[in-house]
């Protein structure tokens, strides 16, 4: 059996010597190598869209496909690794790469971590409309919907007709569930906000047991104005990544491993 094996990483949140009354500054990276079987893996392709409304991260993301991802592409289908490309549903249906192992899954989901009681509050409070209007909050550009018509797969990362196109988390199960695959190396944007998030993100992939890494300078957050310079947000979302839901590489230890492989 064809075996990855990729050194990776992940944050311990506490001293191994003194798991108990350790200090904060002793939390610190255990470093690991993964063995995973060939057959098993697949490369997961989270948002890596041709637009957006910030140039600043438009620039940063097109950069970090064209010099980062692309070659790791490259490296998964030279070994036969499947591409799978998460671009958001309204995306995916425009290739016909996203028919595949469809089979009537649920759409695209946002994520959800509590149900709306219909009795209360009442319907017009929680969609902050009327008298509640005042509560809203406007948290990116307004007329940015107005583009999605333009949105797309960065061209860099056209499909391939062996790629696969996922619509949907479910959508994504059903492939991974069809080819047998268990573990998920992920790639994409943005690190704070979809990477995570989205129903085909990390978070909900964790929940349904998948084991993931993370190739962790194939990502970027969408930065502030106070985090922009150092590249605060992408660091902690990565740790937190890290600590919480995967062992990450990077695309030089992947693409090496692909090699060998």
């Amino acid at each position: 059996m064809k075996m990855l094996q990729v050194p990776a990483r992940y944050y311990r949140l506490y001293r191994d010597d003194q798991p108990l009354g350790c200090s904060e500054a002793d939390f610190h990276y255990v470093e690991n190598q993964l063995d995973i079987p060939l057959n098993q893996a697949a490369l997961v392709l989270v948002d890596c869209w041709n637009v957006h409304y910030s140039e600043s991260f438009c620039s940063r993301a097109t950069r970090i496909v064209e010099e980062k991802i692309v070659p790791v592409v490259n490296a998964a289908r030279q070994i036969g690794l499947p591409v799978i490309h998460a671009p958001t549903s309204r995306v995916a249906w425009k290739h016909e790469q996203s028919n595949k192992n469809f089979d009537g899954c649920d759409d695209e989901i946002p994520p959800t971590y509590a149900s709306i009681d219909p009795q209360w509050p009442p319907q017009e409070f929680v969609e902050r409309e009327g008298e509640y209007a005042g509560f809203r909050r406007l948290y990116h550009a307004s007329g940015w919907k107005d583009h999605y018509p333009e949105f797309d797969i960065a061209e860099a990362l056209t499909p391939e007709p062996e790629d696969y196109v996922v619509r949907s988390g479910d959508h994504l199960h059903n492939v991974l569930k069809h080819r047998k695959i268990l573990h998920l190396f992920y790639a994409g944007f943005a690190t704070n906000i979809c990477l995570i998030h989205r129903d085909y993100g990390m978070k909900a992939m964790a929940d349904r047991g998948y084991n993931m890494i993370l190739i962790r300078d194939c990502t970027s957050a969408l930065e502030s104005h106070d985090t922009i310079d150092q590249m605060l947000t992408t660091r902690l979302f990565i740790q937190d990544i890290e600590w919480r839901l995967a062992c990450s590489t990077i695309s030089d230890d992947f693409i090496a491993a692909c090699d060998q492989g």
